[in-house]
């Protein structure tokens, strides 16, 4: 993910929104993704497996980032493209069960 976000995508400002799973490696990720991002948003998808955006930003550490945290991933999306301008990247991302519910969240708005 980090390579691809360094060199496939041109983009102003990185706003990335981030939801996982609790059993998985999340202060890996989160160290490795939070630096890189201009705004982070700590949120979760609709599922008993989601960790909190307050485990998130827990294992997120001290590094720098103070990151906003939204429950709704539905809250959370709106929130991110209401700070996103031209030239910026909504990045979505952490766990395929936040992606596919933000793609369906996405579809019905009609903006995917």
């Amino acid at each position: 993910m980090k390579e691809a976000l360094e060199r496939e995508f041109a983009y102003r400002r990185l706003i990335l929104l981030v939801g996982m799973m609790k059993d998985k490696d999340i202060r890996s990720v989160l160290q490795l993704l939070a630096p890189m991002a201009d705004h982070l948003i700590l949120t979760r998808p609709s599922t008993d497996r989601a960790a909190s955006p307050g485990v998130l930003r827990s294992a997120l550490g001290n590094h720098g980032q103070r990151p906003e945290t939204v429950e709704d991933l539905g809250e959370a999306i709106e929130r991110g493209l209401s700070i996103t301008s031209d030239g910026d990247l909504l990045c979505i991302t952490g766990s395929l069960y936040t992606v596919g519910e933000a793609k369906a969240i996405l579809h019905t708005k009609g903006a995917a």
